[in-house]
């Protein structure tokens, strides 16, 4: 593991997104790479202990997706799992003090150098945003029960226009937050790179990630920069300044509706598309999950308008203040490292 880690960590771009998950998460160990402080005390005996508490059988969710019979099928579960002595986690998996995500802000602008023959530098840029139900980065939930938000203000302009039986629908709907977020991706995927890279040329490739979180109170958006070490400084602000005034067409969002019902369509034939939809239907931690999500996909997505996606948009934190930069950098292994080179704050540079 420590090798692995090494080897990783020793590629541009994987180091910056260690670094800002750090930042993020205040470089909590089940987040980052792990170190060697991490890994050296873990034996055998210690991981098969951890895992004995974690795993349970009773909550145990089966999902089948296929063509079979179901008397078969009911006999096999009840043989192979009916069998299984039940068994309780001995303590609560789920940390409850983790589930608010609380990014270091004192450490917003971090560079790093790592020894490489060949001249490398990578940044990542990234902050909070929804969780994959709607919850935003500062905690709120504006979107769900729809019906707490109209009657507590009924008089809003907005929420008058629900009166509409179709936005009603939508805005109710568990699949709301995940579709706008899986329309929002490939448009800021094709935009952010065709920015970067064909309109100011300060990037070789540029790509845009979301971590969807179902346990979390938060998401994390990022945008990773593959460039020139000299040209970092002009690419961070540049991508800074258009995430945070990021605007949206009418024809992106069909662009981005037809890939996703494209894909839609043929994934009914893939089984593994159809078990992703499901995972969490048995849970009880999962109340936003339903069968909504296998049966209202395609509606849900030919429904959405420009005005949802800025609605869903104004819950990530783009605020250029705020805003978390990750830069690093090769150098030869013999060179002294100049940690202003690319204007971050002093004092927050770091060498590996």
């Amino acid at each position: 593991m420590a090798i692995q880690r090494e080897q990783v960590l020793l590629d541009p771009a994987t180091n910056a997104l260690n670094t800002l998950c750090g930042v993020v998460s205040r470089d909590d160990p089940r987040v980052v790479m792990p170190d060697e402080t991490t890994l050296d005390p873990l034996d055998a005996r210690i991981v098969n202990k951890e895992l004995r508490e974690a795993l349970s059988t009773s909550n145990l969710e089966v999902n089948i997706v296929g063509d079979f019979d179901v008397d078969q099928l009911e006999d096999y579960i009840l043989r192979y799992l009916g069998s299984l002595d039940e068994l309780s986690p001995s303590r609560d998996v789920v940390d409850p003090s983790y589930s608010t995500i609380d990014p270091d802000l004192q450490r917003m602008d971090i560079e790093k150098t790592i020894p490489d023959t060949a001249e490398r530098a990578a940044v990542v840029i990234g902050q909070l945003g929804p969780s994959m139900y709607g919850t935003t980065f500062e905690n709120r939930n504006p979107w769900h029960p729809i019906t707490n938000a109209w009657v507590n203000g009924a008089d809003s302009e907005f929420n008058s226009n629900l009166k509409d039986g179709m936005l009603l629908w939508k805005r109710s709907h568990p699949l709301y937050i995940p579709v706008v977020l899986d329309l929002l991706e490939p448009i800021l995927a094709s935009d952010m790179h065709y920015r970067m890279r064909d309109g100011l040329g300060v990037a070789y490739h540029c790509n845009w990630d979301f971590v969807r979180n179902r346990r979390h109170s938060s998401g994390l958006w990022s945008v990773e920069i593959n460039t020139n070490v000299d040209l970092i400084k002009q690419a961070v602000d540049a991508a800074v300044e258009h995430i945070s005034e990021a605007t949206f067409g009418e024809f992106e969002l069909l662009q981005a509706k037809a890939f996703l019902l494209e894909d839609y369509h043929k994934g009914k034939a893939e089984g593994h598309k159809w078990l992703s939809r499901m995972e969490g239907l048995q849970q009880d931690d999962s109340a936003r999950i339903d069968f909504r999500h296998v049966n209202d996909y395609e509606k849900m997505v030919r429904s959405i308008t420009i005005t949802d996606l800025y609605d869903v948009w104004g819950s990530f934190n783009t605020d250029p203040e705020q805003i978390i930069r990750c830069a690093c950098k090769t150098v030869p292994a013999d060179v002294d490292v100049n940690d202003d080179l690319l204007g971050f704050k002093e004092g927050d540079s770091a060498e590996l």
